[in-house]
């Protein structure tokens, strides 16, 4: 009798394994997915605040121009960061100078396409960010 038990448990076993093993998978691909998402919107949105930060301490009148340096520090982070954005189709960076008054203002702007994981959750296909700082006096 012992033995036929131990059969049965067995059996029960595979079967709670088996309808289980789909959820837990599921989960897994879910928590992969969005880490994966929220890391890359980390990275743009570090990429993006390091380039305006080292636009903004470069003189209006220098060359290269804040934009310029914006734009080239921004791309070479995103690259360190893993991120290739050497075409234009997997990225693109913008960087503008706004004169508002008195103040000058410089905003550097990302947008990465997202390709996931797995693809289980739903996310944006394009991931954006923006800075805005305003341009130090030298």
């Amino acid at each position: 009798m012992k033995r036929h038990n131990r059969r049965q448990r067995r059996g029960a076993s595979a079967l709670e394994m088996a309808l289980t093993f789909p959820i837990i998978l599921s989960i897994v691909s879910v928590i992969a997915d969005f880490g994966w998402y929220l890391a890359l919107q980390t990275h743009i949105l570090q990429a993006v605040g390091e380039g305006a930060r080292m636009g903004v301490t470069v003189d209006l009148d220098d060359s290269p121009t804040p934009t310029e340096y914006a734009l080239e520090h921004t791309q070479n982070v995103l690259t360190s960061l893993g991120i290739p954005c050497e075409d234009d189709d997997h990225c693109e960076i913008e960087a503008t100078l706004v004169s508002l008054g008195s103040l000058d203002v410089l905003r550097v702007q990302a947008a990465v396409n997202y390709v996931p994981v797995i693809g289980l959750v739903p996310c944006p296909e394009v991931i954006r960010a923006e800075t805005t700082m305003a341009i130090e006096d030298q």
